[in-house]
């Protein structure tokens, strides 16, 4: 079995699920909610047959509270403090947003760079092996060289002291 390329499939999966269920929430609280707050209730029985409205019941409720309670529930039913709160969220999900953009696109740079250096170790490999093979030659071109005349140096065998030699090395250390 093997791993998928994207890594969060599952996560993004499990997100589609949350919002479908998200929106069926949303869809059952409408008449939910238009029930509690429009139909009359029975006069014969039940808790709310004193009230017109389900609903009137929520502030009778509140008003038993102590004020400290009230006035906070006030407070954080308010404009003042839903609208700017509203706001804030709004920038933190735009925050989180642009911070998961970015990181995506470091993921596909990184990627890319990633192919880049895979394609860069290969050609320095198939430099060395071509190296390896050019060496071989001018091992043999360099060996008559030297023989018919010490202060001679080839082409070929600079280009050999190149592959072979590590760098911070001179070329003609031998010599």
């Amino acid at each position: 079995m093997e791993p998928p390329d994207r890594p969060y499939r599952a996560s993004k999966s499990n997100s589609f699920f949350m919002v479908i269920l998200m929106i069926a929430f949303g869809l059952i609280c409408l008449p939910v909610g238009w029930c509690i707050t429009k139909l009359t209730p029975s006069k014969g029985c039940g808790p709310f047959r004193i009230y017109s409205y389900m609903i009137d019941v929520i502030p009778l409720a509140i008003s038993t509270w102590p004020t400290w309670l009230q006035e906070g529930l006030k407070f954080i039913s308010s404009a003042g403090f839903t609208i700017p709160a509203f706001i804030i969220l709004l920038i933190v999900i735009y925050y989180y947003h642009a911070l998961a953009s970015a990181r995506k696109e470091m993921v596909k740079l990184m990627k890319e760079q990633l192919a880049l250096e895979g394609r860069d170790k290969q050609f320095l490999l198939q430099q060395i092996k071509d190296g390896d093979e050019d060496g071989k030659a001018a091992e043999q071109k360099v060996t008559v060289t030297k023989e018919t005349n010490k202060s001679v140096v080839s082409a070929t065998e600079v280009r050999l002291r190149k592959v072979q030699s590590p760098p911070g090395v001179p070329l003609d250390s031998d010599f």
